[in-house]
């Protein structure tokens, strides 16, 4: 397994219920191909550097978790149909250890 960090960009104007949602939603798809969450972070609305949709904004959360490599192409095809996620990078967490 492989620490993995997720960035997903929502739509700002979604409520907090729905955001709240959606990440669980998020979590099952990472639990349903064995992974496991590690920390959520919900970092709020920011600007962004170009519009999607024609709107400025976008409601930004970080998700840190473990997963299988052979899983991550399956967690993105989930990610994909899901409409209200906007953009999402998800990249290796390899934190230096001294």
């Amino acid at each position: 397994m492989i620490n993995y960090e997720i960035l997903v960009i929502f739509d700002s104007t979604l409520n907090d219920e729905t955001i709240e949602n959606k990440l669980s939603i998020l979590k099952g798809w990472i639990e349903k191909f064995n992974g496991k969450v590690q920390k959520v972070e919900d970092k709020g609305i920011e600007k962004l550097t170009y519009e999607i949709n024609k709107t400025a904004q976008g409601h930004f959360v970080l998700v840190e978790f473990i997963l299988e490599p052979s899983k991550i192409e399956d967690l993105r095809r989930e990610i994909k149909l899901e409409e209200t996620i906007w953009r999402y990078m998800i990249k290796k967490n390899d934190e230096v250890k001294v």
